[in-house]
């Protein structure tokens, strides 16, 4: 089975109406939308590295305690001068509170953008040549506990940089970025 881990509903909801997930209907600590037919989760965890560690072991634990399946976290991020809407591949993770740091390994090759991140604990705009988001380095810890590090992945779509960002509050602004790349995260996921 191959599990989402997303912060946000705005950002999972282009994926959920994709692949026509429907929502549990048990209450849960998380929303978790599935289809088994297609081997799909999708767990919107709420911000940052705690939320997005906690998921990973809601998750696990919700469809059955299954190792080694495939883990993506998938969600927005900024950089210093890569192209809003450029979808890219998380080659390291480093956590910038402790600074530990996670190697994704890559059995095939992918046809992404390779670009290190860095998790932070608050909103960071102080753009580098590492993606910035809050939720990386918390999802890998968890993950790492459950599969192996050629099944753990994350894919982030550049919402910010120097130049702008967009709308962070506005829906469908998110959706339309997401929407623009649904192919490419298809082909990347199978």
């Amino acid at each position: 089975m191959i599990h989402l881990i997303i912060a946000t509903n705005a950002e999972a909801r282009p994926l959920i109406d994709y692949y026509k997930l429907k929502k549990k209907s048990e209450f849960n600590e998380f929303q978790i939308y599935s289809n088994n037919k297609k081997e799909l989760s999708i767990t919107i965890c709420g911000l940052g590295k705690i939320s997005a560690a906690i998921s990973v072991t809601h998750t696990y634990y919700e469809f059955g305690c299954q190792k080694n399946q495939i883990w993506i976290n998938f969600g927005l991020a900024g950089h210093k001068n890569i192209n809003l809407g450029e979808l890219v591949l998380v080659n390291k993770v480093i956590d910038a509170a402790n600074n530990y740091k996670f190697y994704p390994f890559f059995a095939e090759k992918i046809n992404l953008l390779r670009v290190n991140c860095k998790t932070y604990d608050s909103p960071n705009y102080n753009y580098t040549e590492n993606l910035t988001d809050m939720e990386c380095s918390g999802f890998f810890f968890s993950a790492n506990k459950y599969s192996t590090k050629e099944l753990i992945h994350s894919i982030k779509i550049i919402s910010d940089n120097k130049l702008g960002k967009i709308n962070f509050k506005n829906k469908l602004e998110i959706n339309q970025i997401i929407e623009k790349k649904i192919e490419v995260i298809n082909t990347f996921m199978i």
